[in-house]
């Protein structure tokens, strides 16, 4: 892939402990192939992987499971998206089909 151009933000409080960077980001992946854009995507810096597993999973567990939980991370006000599996469960309850942070 060929990285074509980004841009981004970070969180509003750079001082709280808290590392969110907001980034919206094209590639082209061939070049007969139209630029690809993505929209939007915020991540966390500096924290661990398991922590953003750990943090999406407790919102579709205790939260909802298709919509927006509001939390506070430090300062500054996060979404966490969830959307779950529309297919059939097998009676083991929902799955997580997505999940993800925005600043609110």
């Amino acid at each position: 892939a060929i990285l074509v151009g980004w841009a981004g933000k970070q969180n509003s409080d750079a001082l709280d402990g808290v590392n969110l960077v907001t980034v919206k980001f094209s590639w082209n992946a061939d070049a007969d192939v139209d630029v690809e854009m993505k929209p939007m995507s915020t991540i966390f810096c500096g924290s661990s992987v398991e922590f953003g597993l750990a943090i999406t999973t407790l919102a579709f567990l205790a939260g909802r499971q298709n919509g927006e939980t509001l939390i506070k991370l430090g300062t500054e006000r996060v979404k966490l998206v969830c959307h779950a599996h529309t297919l059939g469960h097998n009676g083991r309850g929902p799955k997580v089909a997505s999940a993800f942070i925005q600043l609110a």
